[in-house]
């Protein structure tokens, strides 16, 4: 039997206080910042690492949003910006706009799950 190290992968969707969800490009596609949880790593310790890395921005209260197993299985969370600069390939989308933009499939589901106001979270 192979035993992989770590194969779990964060999702985070983050949301500041005007309702705007931070997206990255990856080759001409906005998705949610993702990264693998590390060997001992916490996985809201890996989203706030990975969020930080790819778009400049601190986060912190991370909750659980659902398990995503569409394509690539990962934990996504909700956080909120505390603070950073904001990097090159950030940016800071309204959600209306999702249905006007590239978007990496899966993504759009996992915003809105996300800002869905029961809160409760969603298996995939």
């Amino acid at each position: 039997m192979t035993v992989m190290e770590n194969a779990l992968a964060t999702a985070v969707l983050v949301v500041d206080d005007a309702g705007l969800v931070l997206m990255v490009d990856r080759g001409g596609r906005l998705e949610l910042p993702t990264g693998a949880a590390r060997t001992g790593e916490t996985v809201v310790a890996a989203a706030a690492r990975a969020v930080l890395a790819q778009t400049g921005v601190v986060v912190a209260g991370a909750s659980l949003v659902g398990l995503d197993s569409a394509g690539e299985f990962a934990v996504v969370l909700r956080a909120r910006p505390v603070d950073g600069d904001l990097a090159a390939g950030a940016e800071w989308v309204e959600p209306e706009r999702l249905g006007e933009l590239a978007l990496a499939p899966g993504v759009r589901e996992r915003v809105e799950r996300g800002l869905d106001e029961a809160g409760l979270p969603y298996l995939r």
